[in-house]
């Protein structure tokens, strides 16, 4: 599949990364890829509690640009 994009970039200095990746905007998410509310993480934090379960609830979607070996 190929197409035509057009995009506004932004440069986030001072991040080890080894190649570039895209942060999609929240509204293009799908459903469970979308950031947890307030209400969410509480819920999930009290249920890890409840179970001795830490809850990692600081993880964003992203989307790694390009190809080849480290792609993957």
């Amino acid at each position: 599949v190929s197409g035509t994009v057009t995009m506004d970039v932004e440069v986030i200095e001072d991040v080890d990364l080894d190649g570039p990746v895209l942060l999609p905007n929240e509204e293009d998410l799908p459903f469970i890829s979308k950031p947890y509310s307030d209400e969410e993480v509480a819920a999930g934090d009290d249920l890890g509690a409840e179970h001795g379960v830490d809850v990692d609830t600081d993880a964003a979607p992203i989307q790694v640009i390009g190809s080849g070996a480290t792609v993957n």
